[in-house]
């Protein structure tokens, strides 16, 4: 995801924003207390037998009007990955493999682990990994802070490993 932009937030039950690309601050319902960011459209729909009204990408239409998360924010954005999700506040470190940036994915599972995975809403996640490259993708974790708190250790390790000098033979 794009660096965010420096403007507030507004909260949706305030103001709706005009057609277009928009960033959207939800709170997480697996990680409480935390916000996830994702960039979706603001676009016409049909809803039900009157006029098309104006709703985020996300929302979710009952046959009688349409729904979105409570305490839903929104910006402006100039981001162009329209798939980008990502946990506010939590920089990903650069893979030191590919030295590239790693993306953030999310999925909902069942609780019991067991049944049908559902990629869906990103506030509903429980599910997360990063990928980049070969080498740098992690596996599923419950939480994307801990997996990012992990893959520094882990890379403050290989890389500390790879500075050492090999042992010199002993002198005879």
């Amino acid at each position: 995801m794009s660096k965010p932009s420096a403007t507030l937030w507004t909260d949706y039950a305030d103001a709706k924003p005009e057609a277009g690309l928009c960033e959207w601050r939800i709170p997480s319902l697996s990680l409480p207390g935390e916000h996830i960011i994702v960039s979706a459209m603001m676009r016409l729909r049909g809803a039900g037998h009157g006029d098309p009204i104006l709703s985020p990408s996300f929302d979710y239409w009952d046959g009688y009007r349409v729904h979105v998360p409570c305490g839903l924010q929104w910006r402006v954005t100039l981001a162009i990955d329209r798939d980008a999700i990502c946990v506010e506040g939590l920089e990903h470190a650069d893979c030191i493999y590919c030295e590239r940036r790693p993306t953030l994915h999310g999925c909902q599972r069942p609780a019991d682990g067991r049944g049908v995975i559902i990629n869906g809403d990103p506030w509903r996640f429980n599910s997360w990994w990063l990928s980049c490259c070969r080498w740098g993708a992690t596996p599923h974790v419950d939480d994307p802070r801990e997996l990012e708190r992990i893959r520094r250790e882990a890379f403050a390790r290989a890389r500390h490993h790879s500075t050492m000098t090999p042992a010199q033979p002993p002198e005879e």
